[in-house]
């Protein structure tokens, strides 16, 4: 009676496992031995040949461009001579330009090109595109100057297939598998139409740029905006970013906020590795001019001593247990509750408070100035000391620290928002 049960429990187990092993083949079942698609995955490091191309042109040909490859614009016959360094194709199939600030210095090498790819989506072939997004559309020629405003020649390259995107309307879909662990960037080469561009330095309209991507701990769906100021040329918009650090596979849609103010002409989506080109481990691992022994030796010199001693004061007097003594000896009526209240809230104002204004770009002559411009309806809350505007001048017009007294060398000074002094700020 017991081996015949016994024989047919071993029956029944070759039964069970056979199934398992068939349903697993055949996707029925996920096996319990399977691994977890969410389980951290070590970052490998990169070939050492892979890393020392960096910076380099390599294979990035010169932009098509006509009657000088590189100078889209560039006419010597027409007065619009070439005075500065050419621009390239990141990748082959590419049509996006990429430029630098002063490029008559600073050579433009794009730093996400054929070496950074993994993957072109051409969006009029990507998932969710119907024929009534599709069309054909031809960039204006401009030729970019040394100094002053680009210069439209009033041509226009070849048309290329695009896909018009609009605001709250039809959306582009695109599945990776899965990816090395690592950062990746998604990018929409896209433009704008001419039109859209009227009054565009003083006030652009709106391109927001929405991303959907099942990023979270356990593959959630979450959405990121970002908004764009595109031009009629095609150029790199909406970079979103996402880190990779297990075997998931993933899921990115993307599209136009409905409250962005204009369409978006959109020629191709591409995925980059944004470390590509980096060694994904540590350079240094030792000393390499100083001995370990001399290190030791150092360490327990008097000079040492003394310089950690220091260095602890100096942090010990700017540490929150120090800012805390001195806020309860100017108030001391305030419980010590209160005061770490008040010190924390002290601290976010500073750290609001030291970011530069919204929309406003940094450009740095030598001094903290940011050049840019405030429309009507905020102007009236700007601090009036801070922010400097000459008659009929905006490109000399700009926003200083609120520093007392001011000191232009000052890069940790606080930017005023909104005219309201900073409590914690000094």
């Amino acid at each position: 009676m017991i081996s015949i049960e016994t024989e047919k429990d071993s029956h029944m187990a070759r039964n069970v496992f056979w199934v398992l092993t068939l349903g697993a083949v055949l996707g029925w079942v996920q096996p319990m031995w399977a691994a977890d698609p969410y389980a951290p995955q070590p970052m490998e490091p990169n070939p050492i040949e892979q890393t020392v191309e960096v910076g380099r042109i390599g294979e990035m040909a010169l932009f098509p461009a006509q009657p000088q490859p590189g100078y889209p614009g560039a006419n010597a016959a027409e007065g619009r001579q070439p005075n500065m360094y050419p621009q390239r194709l990141p990748y082959p199939g590419s049509v996006e330009h990429w430029l630098v600030w002063n490029p008559h210095y600073i050579m433009p090498i794009p730093p996400y090109n054929y070496r950074t790819l993994l993957k072109n989506f051409p969006a009029q072939q990507m998932e969710g595109v119907t024929d009534a997004m599709r069309e054909q559309w031809a960039e204006p020629i401009e030729f970019a100057q040394r100094a002053g405003e680009a210069v439209y020649t009033g041509e226009k390259r070849d048309p290329v297939p695009v896909v018009r995107l609009k605001p709250g309307g039809e959306q582009l879909h695109f599945t990776l598998d899965p990816l090395p662990t690592g950062m990746y960037a998604v990018r929409l080469i896209a433009a704008i139409e001419s039109e859209h561009l009227e009054g565009w330095k003083e006030y652009p309209n709106d391109v927001i740029i929405t991303m959907a991507i099942n990023d979270g701990p356990e593959g959630e769906v979450r959405h990121y905006a970002l908004r764009q100021r595109g031009t009629d040329n095609f150029y790199s918009l909406g970079e979103f970013f996402f880190h990779v650090e297990d075997a998931r596979s993933w899921e990115v849609t993307l599209g136009l906020q409905e409250d962005s103010n204009v369409g978006l002409l959109v020629h191709n989506v591409d995925v980059h590795d944004i470390l590509a080109e980096t060694a994904k481990q540590a350079g240094k691992k030792r000393s390499i001019h100083v001995s370990t022994d001399t290190l030791e030796a150092n360490w327990v010199r008097d000079e040492a001593k003394q310089a950690r001693e220091n260095h602890e004061a100096r942090v010990n007097a700017t540490s929150p247990a120090s800012d805390l003594v001195k806020l309860r000896e100017q108030h001391p009526e305030v419980s010590s509750e209160d005061a770490r209240k008040q010190w924390r809230s002290n601290r976010d104002e500073q750290l609001w408070q030291s970011l530069p204004p919204m929309n406003f770009n940094f450009v740095n002559f030598g001094t903290t100035q940011v050049k840019s411009q405030a429309d009507p309806e905020h102007q009236a809350l700007l601090d009036p000391g801070a922010y400097i505007r000459p008659e009929n001048d905006w490109q000399n017009a700009g926003w200083f620290p609120a520093l007392n007294p001011p000191n232009p060398n000052d890069r940790t000074a606080f930017w005023p928002l909104v005219g309201q002094p900073c409590e914690g700020g000094g």
